[in-house]
């Protein structure tokens, strides 16, 4: 979850002139009182960390189905590693020659 301020009273986009004002994007009013979405954010999280156990629910048994994997995206960590390597020598290479333009 990402907030962008902590109250209604200090969001940043009433600023941008995008939206119909006022914008009303928080978790708190500009009263610091929690609103709906911060209830359903919590209700969420602590889902999340400790599911609700209905005493009707019977445990569930495997059914030998493997777990769907999630699909593998971007790039490894090595190529990424190497890329910001070139990007910041191709910088240093800018920089080095600029500096000599001047001296010269």
């Amino acid at each position: 979850v990402t907030v962008w301020g902590l109250t209604d009273a200090s969001t940043w986009l009433d600023s941008l002139g995008l939206f119909p004002t006022p914008t009303r994007p928080l978790l708190f009013d500009s009263e610091f009182a929690p609103k709906p979405a911060y209830e359903a954010v919590r209700r969420v999280l602590s889902e999340a960390v400790a599911p609700p156990v209905s005493p009707t629910t019977e445990p569930v048994q495997p059914t030998g189905a493997p777990e769907p994997e999630l699909p593998v995206t971007g790039s490894g960590t090595g190529a990424l590693a190497a890329t910001g390597l070139v990007l910041i020598a191709g910088g240093l290479l800018i920089h080095r020659t600029a500096q000599r333009a001047r001296c010269s």
